[in-house]
């Protein structure tokens, strides 16, 4: 057994030092991604948010202000969220630890793409990172409450409150942020829940499935039907074709008819388009490389690959192929690096752990929810880059720890390589394991 711990113990710089240099790299792809990319302006069209717009009015309709503001906040929120999963340290040791981690987040291809893009999905990324550190701070906060001494308990349910409310201010401006609260867009068509479920379930078989519809349905869609069937964005004309003849609650119950007819044809279709959405959304360097190849199912990933390379497309391609397998090999590299830590001796945290992750499951799953439901064809992994930078916080924990020492292991030479390796129940304590 003690020659196990051993053997463990000298392994685990091993794996971390891949970690670092794997991660390393991303770094200085992303870094040279960015300057390539600076000057330039990605042809994704002017955004529909109105607060982003007027963001952009404020930054003087100057792209590279604003590129600065979305690298600058997401390079904080990235920073802030790693520090109240794990301190740093202090020093100088400890600060570059701190901003080598968050420059790992920051460079994220997908992440990447939208710090340098006129559209508000880097900030709403950043505030959604914001939001779950608040929510998780909180949540660690109120389980160490029954061991707060009695004097305590009222300025930590107070603490409590005020990270609930920060986080609840987050949500808020992240959905502002996206478009969803708009008053021009409460007068767009196919903002029923009924429409997201014609769009979910019908596309992209509403042509062959049209002959089953009302005859009424049929002559009112007749002329736009093979439209909508080409592209999801051109749902929108059906949609218009049906409320601009009907009332509102005729139009929703049109919708339904399309979405049951739908299901009941094409149901087992439906489950699997919806499970491919889900796993774009949270998996997406495995899932884009399929995409990529023409498999899986119609989404946005070619269009935001082909603006992403506009500027520098071998580049892209090398730091978009890089990352992808990277991806897969970190996670491996994370399940050795945690059997080690096992094997050595040290002892892991899970109940606090399982709340921290469940937790981010929980809000994590809610957004790829959302997003799943509103209709088939328009994955976009634009929405859902924090989401995939989540899978490189365990890693990151285990790449470079935070270096307090907290952890001691048997086993003799190379048991420090595990100080400052943690998991995610740091983050469900507040933050406040490990300082001084």
């Amino acid at each position: 057994m003690q020659g196990v711990k051993k053997a463990a113990a000298h392994m685990a710089p091993v794996v971390r030092g891949m970690l670092f240099t794997g991660f390393t790299i991303q770094i200085l792809f992303g870094l040279a991604w960015m300057c390539r990319n600076f000057g330039h302006i990605q042809d994704f069209g002017e955004a529909e948010s109105v607060l982003y717009g007027a963001i952009l009015r404020l930054c003087g309709e100057n792209p590279q202000i604003l590129y600065l503001l979305q690298l600058a906040a997401a390079f904080w929120a990235g920073y802030y969220f790693l520090e109240k999963l794990q301190p740093s340290g202090r020093g100088i040791v400890g600060k570059g630890r701190g901003i080598w981690r968050a420059l790992v987040l920051l460079s994220c291809p997908f992440a990447m793409q939208c710090h340098l893009a006129l559209l508000p999905f880097s900030f709403m990324n950043s505030l959604f990172l914001l939001m779950l550190s608040f929510v998780l701070q909180a949540a660690g906060r109120r389980r160490e409450a029954p061991r707060i001494q009695p004097a305590a308990p009222a300025s930590g349910r107070g603490r409590v409150a005020l990270l609930l409310a920060l986080a609840v201010f987050c949500g808020g401006l992240l959905a502002v942020l996206s478009g969803a609260t708009d008053t021009a867009g409460r007068e767009e068509t196919g903002r029923s829940i009924e429409a997201a479920m014609a769009r979910r379930l019908a596309w992209p078989t509403i042509w062959v499935d049209h002959d089953n519809w009302t005859e009424d349905l049929q002559e009112i869609t007749g002329e736009v039907v093979w439209d909508a069937s080409l592209t999801p964005g051109n749902m929108e004309h059906l949609e218009a074709a049906i409320e601009e003849k009907v009332s509102p609650k005729a139009a929703r119950a049109y919708y339904r008819q399309i979405a049951e007819t739908g299901w009941k044809a094409h149901a087992s279709m439906v489950v699997r388009q919806i499970g491919w959405d889900v796993l774009g959304y949270t998996v997406t360097p495995v899932i884009m490389q399929i995409q990529l190849r023409g498999g899986a199912y119609v989404s946005h990933t070619g269009r935001n690959y082909e603006i992403m390379g506009g500027r520098a497309p071998i580049l892209t391609r090398n730091y978009v192929d890089y990352y992808s397998w990277w991806f897969v090999t970190m996670i491996f590299l994370t399940l050795m690096s945690a059997a080690l830590k096992l094997s050595a001796g040290e002892k892991i945290r899970w109940r606090s752990g399982a709340v921290t992750a469940v937790l981010s499951l929980f809000f994590c799953g809610i957004l790829v929810g959302i997003l799943v439901l509103r209709g088939a064809g328009i994955m976009d992994y634009k929405y859902t880059a924090a989401v995939n930078q989540l899978w490189l916080v365990p890693a990151l924990m285990q790449a470079w720890g935070g270096g307090q020492g907290r952890d001691k292991c048997p086993g003799g030479a190379g048991c420090g390589a595990f100080a400052g390796i943690s998991d995610f129940s740091i983050m469900a304590s507040g933050g406040e394991a490990g300082k001084e």
